[in-house]
């Protein structure tokens, strides 16, 4: 069969729950025959639900210019990622990239991520209102939720 994407095993196996669920211990792979066959992996949004701001820090340390385009973006495309939920700092230092002022800290790592974003040619972008929020996958394009961990900063 070949490699097994994050996509193809999650679809597969939430057809599997949802058929048993629904079908009440009705014949369990009629339901998900049918199911499998009208849906494809790339009919659902994936969403990492929570990319820690570590990598980056780790990666710019290790002489990356761009971790993003370097690194990550490939991967996130590749593993079919539409949405990555990213903190931009938060109550511990090395989440404001060991800057100790808790505001000054969160501010500087939100710049960097939108230097990175801005770095990818529109190949990854910021959801920034509601109407930004995915409603259909997208093969080309990586959107980052950024949010505050604990929200002290502010």
């Amino acid at each position: 069969m070949g490699q097994v994407t994050r996509r193809y095993f999650l679809q597969r196996s939430s057809t599997v729950a949802a058929a048993a669920a629904l079908g009440g211990g009705r014949p369990l792979a009629a339901a998900a025959q049918r199911a499998r066959t009208s849906k494809t992996p790339y009919d659902f949004i994936l969403v990492e639900g929570h990319r820690d701001i570590y990598e980056f820090n780790d990666r710019f340390r290790a002489g990356e210019s761009s971790p993003l385009v370097d690194s990550m973006l490939p991967r996130y495309l590749a593993g079919g990622i539409d949405v990555v939920i990213m903190p931009v700092g938060g109550t511990h230092p090395e989440l404001r990239g060991g800057n100790h002022k808790m505001l000054e800290g969160t501010l500087q790592t939100l710049d960097m991520i939108l230097r990175e974003i801005a770095k990818t040619g529109g190949q990854a972008a910021v959801i920034r209102t509601k109407a930004e929020i995915p409603t259909k996958p997208d093969k080309q394009r990586v959107l980052f939720f950024l949010d505050m961990e604990g929200a002290e900063p502010i």
